[in-house]
C-alpha cells in the first residue's frame, strides 16, 4: 500500500485511454460474475413454482415501491 500511494502522487490528472479501457473491462467483468451468482443462487434457492411467483412477485413491487426508475419512459 506504500507503494500505491509513492506511485500515485506521480499519476497524471487525467489516466491515459488504455487505463480507462481497463477499468471498464473490470467493470463489466465484475457485474457478470454478479449477474451468474445471483442467477446460480436463484437455482439453488427456488424449489417449486410457488416460490417463484412470490419471488418474481416481491421484485416486482420492490421495483414498484422504489418507483424512481433510471431512464424510465413514464415521466413523459
Amino acid at each position: 500500500m506504500l507503494t500505491v500511494g509513492l506511485g500515485i502522487r506521480h499519476v497524471e490528472t487525467s489516466l491515459p485511454d488504455v487505463v480507462y479501457a481497463l477499468l471498464s473491462g473490470l467493470n463489466s467483468a465484475i457485474i457478470g460474475i454478479i449477474a451468474f451468482s445471483g442467477t446460480k443462487l436463484a437455482q439453488r434457492s427456488v424449489c417449486d413454482k410457488f416460490t417463484l411467483l412470490i419471488v418474481c412477485a416481491v421484485g416486482c413491487i420492490a421495483i414498484l415501491y422504489r418507483g424512481d426508475i433510471p431512464g424510465f419512459v413514464a415521466d413523459l
